[in-house]
């Protein structure tokens, strides 16, 4: 197979958009980006564009350049869900282009199949209907990443201060390149050191914002009282062993186990010193990446999201593409392969635990449905005149519909509390609804209505007279 044809090609840069378009206009914030986007978005946008420190209660710690940038957008184009997805809209077509590019150098004339398997990947297609600071970090790194394959140096510093300035965690993703930079460069050690200077504008700006945020905040990373305090909280022994029990099973998550099998059976099949030469840069890549972005993951009670591994994720998929391309079988079965493995990880996003199993919806487009049912549930609520006070329900349902929908309506649902709440809203994408509270529910509550589409569910309970 060559290069798509003109054809192929119009016919993805039509059905792209049109597929984005068409999830979009029904897609409200969520998960993280209510945070990381919307609340960060409303404080700057409320204060003039005027850059402070965000209030403890929403800083995380990361730079906040995606909420300044859509309030930008907001004063601009006015504040709306449509503006707000227009503005990760080229984010997403250079992301594309960047996907292309790597493909291409990788493996040549094969490259195209990067797109879908990297953007049907269900961490990527999950974080591309969003409002997601992600999608932005990784188009950062791919560029960064681009820049030195092609010796175009001056994109890896545009790349490398983008993914500085969006969060730390593309801090560490910008000390992994300088790694990476350094152990691919070819020379004496002087030379190699040298090799690293495209990183080093980004590492200015990510300093030059945790020493303004020490002096701000009189903190770095996260203190003690905050919102996440609990996920910042360090492991024993035991919890280090379990964190590497969850860290495996994120990186196996979704149907990547197989890409992982194809990559140890290309490892056995050829031999490690055959596989490292041919695979090297790559490898020592993905290598970096894991290295810097798994240690938190590791000591920390909470920090192992899906979405925290994008990189590491992107670069497997590059990995497995590259060892297809080596194998020496005929071209039909390289299509045919290459193909499975497309298919293999877009039906990751049918990859649903049952209830009780927590998972990242944000990170799969399985997720989809869930604005829908909301939105039904909400509408059910105000018709029978239910005060929403009285409802009880769990992250990431504890938002105003001004949060959420950019619709100026103040008010939100209560926390779970059986003693409390008269109504209770549960659904299989609320994480923090555990069995033993199901139990309560169908013992002790009337469940008065139910919503399901695809893959996710709602359900409304009514206490029972006398509990």
């Amino acid at each position: 197979m060559q290069y798509p044809s003109a054809l192929l090609i119009w016919v993805v840069a039509l059905l792209f958009p049109a597929y984005w378009i068409s999830v979009i206009d029904h897609t409200p914030f969520f998960w993280d980006t209510v945070q990381l986007a919307s609340k960060h978005a409303h404080f700057f946008y409320e204060n003039g564009l005027q850059w402070r420190v965000l209030p403890a209660h929403i800083d995380s710690g990361h730079p906040p350049l995606l909420g300044y940038y859509l309030a930008l957008c907001w004063t601009i184009f006015g504040k709306s869900l449509w503006v707000s997805h227009w503005a990760i809209y080229p984010f997403l077509v250079g992301l594309v282009y960047q996907t292309i590019k790597i493909g291409q150098f990788v493996a040549g004339k094969w490259g195209w199949f990067l797109l879908p398997i990297l953007w049907l990947d269900p961490v990527t297609a999950g974080q591309s209907v969003l409002v997601s600071p992600d999608i932005i970090l990784l188009f950062g790194l791919l560029l960064a990443i681009n820049g030195a394959l092609y010796q175009q140096p001056i994109y890896s510093v545009l790349g490398g201060i983008l993914i500085c300035a969006i969060s730390m965690r593309g801090m560490m993703c910008a000390a992994a390149l300088a790694f990476w930079l350094f152990f691919i460069a070819n020379g004496s050690v002087f030379q190699k050191a040298k090799a690293i200077w495209p990183m080093l504008p980004g590492a200015v700006v990510g300093l030059i914002f945790l020493i303004w945020h020490y002096k701000a905040a009189g903190w770095v990373g996260h203190f003690e009282g905050s919102t996440w305090s609990a996920a910042f909280q360090r492991v024993d022994g035991k919890g280090f062993l379990r964190n590497i029990v969850i860290l495996a099973w994120r990186w196996m998550d979704m149907n990547r186990f197989l890409v992982w099998f194809l990559v140890a059976f290309w490892f056995f099949q050829i031999g490690k010193r055959s596989f490292w030469s041919q695979n090297r840069s790559i490898l020592v890549l993905f290598l970096c990446l894991a290295f810097f972005l798994s240690p938190s993951a590791l000591i920390y009670q909470n920090l192992s999201a899906h979405r925290y591994f994008l990189p590491v994720f992107a670069v497997l998929h590059v990995l497995a593409l590259s060892i297809i391309v080596q194998y020496k079988i005929s071209d039909l079965k390289k299509n045919v392969l290459l193909t499975s493995l497309v298919v293999i990880i877009a039906a990751g996003n049918f990859w649903v635990y049952p209830r009780g199993v927590s998972m990242d919806w944000d990170s799969t487009l399985a997720h989809l449905p869930y604005h829908n049912l909301r939105a039904k549930a909400m509408d059910y609520i105000a018709d029978q005149h239910i005060d929403l006070q009285t409802v009880g329900t769990s992250f990431p349902n504890l938002n105003t519909g001004e949060n959420l929908l950019l619709n100026s309506d103040s008010t939100s649902m209560s926390a779970l509390d059986f003693q409390k709440n008269q109504w209770i809203l549960a659904s299989n994408v609320l994480n923090d609804i555990d069995e033993p509270e199901y139990a309560e529910l169908a013992q002790h509550w009337h469940l008065v209505h139910r919503w399901e589409q695809g893959m996710v569910w709602f359900e409304l309970y009514k206490k029972e007279v006398g509990n």
